[in-house]
């Protein structure tokens, strides 16, 4: 993992992903990878401490970082709150390339690993006439990550991952208009975010298009 991660990581270089400084060794028993440290945390930790933030910008900086990875056929593969952290500008910095993984000519890549309470439908089964080649992480699955992310930063009273997502079906973790508060999450986000988490994959928007509607 950390091999595919440095091979991911060296190669990109973005205001809106966390820089990589380079490899360290002798100070642990492996290889540490060194980037900077953000003091804040993550973007679930920074609004609990300044909740009156403004969360707009730290999801258009979320989406505007995940547009550039796909831009360069790139997938991060483990989007969540906590892998977006937040610098000492307030800025979100996309964090932990571990899963991610370079797109084949195909346009999918090999296997799929990540947080269940993010993860697309489709990475649930082994073979769908969406996913011919089987559970593999697509540009569509990252698109998929980002609606239940920006939905979770735009309305953190809302947690998805409170609870067992092991034991909850698909549509008992599909996020419901009833449950989140309209003064905290406009009609027309959720239905950005809404067609982010389509069931299918080919139905979802492309991160330009996310950008370009939340810009």
């Amino acid at each position: 993992r950390m091999e595919r991660e440095v091979q991911v990581w060296s190669q990109v270089k973005h205001p809106n992903l966390l820089p990589f400084f380079g490899i360290c060794k002798g100070l642990a028993q492996w290889p540490v990878l060194v980037s900077p440290f953000y003091e804040f945390g993550h973007v679930g930790e920074y609004l609990k401490k300044f909740p009156e933030a403004d969360r707009q910008a730290l999801t258009v900086g979320a989406a505007t970082g995940l547009a550039y990875l796909h831009s360069r056929e790139m997938i991060h593969g483990d989007l969540k709150v906590q892998n977006v952290l937040v610098d000492a500008s307030g800025r979100a910095v996309i964090c932990d390339f571990g899963l991610s993984k370079i797109i084949d000519q195909s346009g999918y890549t090999t296997s799929c690993v990540g947080t269940v309470a993010y993860m697309a439908p489709e990475l649930f089964t082994v073979l769908d006439n969406d996913n011919p080649r089987g559970a593999r992480t697509t540009k569509a699955t990252d698109v998929y990550s980002f609606g239940l992310l920006g939905l979770e930063a735009t309305d953190f009273l809302r947690t998805l991952l409170d609870g067992d997502s092991s034991t909850q079906t698909l549509a008992e973790m599909q996020p419901k208009r009833e449950d989140v508060p309209v003064d905290t999450v406009p009609p027309v986000l959720w239905y950005l975010f809404e067609r982010c988490w389509h069931p299918k994959p080919r139905l979802r928007p492309t991160m330009t298009h996310v950008l370009r509607s939340l810009e």
